[in-house]
């Protein structure tokens, strides 16, 4: 400021030394960055996700183990796992950091599998046969894909352009599609899974968890997986059909499930407040 510096002129003029402030560059850099560029950035340890990626691989390939499917198929799925972990894991990332990453890739891997337990005991047979080979991409290859490719835009895109996307293709397929397909949802679903409030409970409260952190995010999460629902139900219900082409927004499921227990008010604040040392 002008006073250290008159001190200092003042100083040397009397032949004094007198030692000037001159901050450093770096702690210039990390006072003016704005804080919210900090709190997204976040480091995903290599071993947790490769760990999550050679799983998916190993879910791919005992799905198709178990089902006939298209060598050429198989071949794509068994590339797409990874990509589609690293993905989910890289967009979570930016909504809770390295914990709540790795806890949705996991979801993601467990999701098809874990979604037998949500269906009716007499529909489970119909779900195992059709949709889990759909939602693990052995099947409808290019369904499975384009959910893939929508998940690696959202990570490459600011977050923005991706929330712009989510409205812009719910908007699209709600024009194609209509909303009428949404009169059909629990009728068609009646008698399929155990709960149909639930599922619907699932995707609010998701999109909200998420929204808490990211709202852009949330935003693109939530156009991509209603699209993904919207067209779902206009593909029917016979033969798991709807369940199958939600293929397309399976990452965004994931981390919309996920976001659920974002909902949880955090206890990091309550815990460092009893450990810090009382004061004298």
């Amino acid at each position: 400021g002008d006073g250290s510096d008159q001190a200092g002129r003042s100083g040397r003029a009397k032949g004094i030394a007198v030692p000037t402030f001159k901050p450093d560059p770096g702690e210039m850099r990390s006072v003016s960055e704005p804080p919210a560029a900090s709190a997204r950035a976040f480091h995903i340890r290599p071993l947790p996700l490769g760990v999550l990626a050679a799983a998916d691989v190993a879910v791919v390939a005992a799905v198709a183990a178990g089902h006939h499917a298209n060598v050429g198929s198989v071949v794509a799925a068994l590339v797409l796992a990874p990509v589609a972990v690293a993905a989910t894991a890289a967009i979570a990332g930016r909504i809770g950091g390295e914990r709540f990453a790795v806890a949705a890739a996991a979801v993601f891997v467990l999701l098809p599998l874990l979604a037998n337990r949500y269906m009716l005991a007499t529909y489970r047979g119909t779900f195992d046969a059709h949709a889990l080979p759909a939602l693990v991409g052995i099947r409808h290859t290019a369904v499975f894909a384009l959910g893939v490719g929508i998940a690696v835009l959202v990570v490459l895109a600011p977050q923005a352009v991706s929330a712009a996307g989510g409205v812009i293709g719910l908007i699209v397929v709600a024009a194609v599609w209509h909303l009428d397909g949404l009169n059909t949802l629990r009728p068609g679903l009646h008698e399929t899974v155990w709960s149909i409030a639930l599922l619907e409970w699932l995707v609010l409260a998701g999109i909200l968890g998420a929204a808490l952190r990211a709202p852009l995010l949330a935003t693109a999460l939530g156009g991509w997986l209603l699209a993904g629902l919207l067209w779902a139900t206009h593909s029917g219900y016979d033969g798991a059909a709807f369940w199958r082409s939600l293929a397309v927004a399976a990452p965004g499921a994931a981390l919309l499930l996920s976001s659920v227990a974002l909902l949880v008010p955090r206890l990091q604040p309550a815990r460092q407040a009893a450990a810090a040392p009382p004061e004298h």
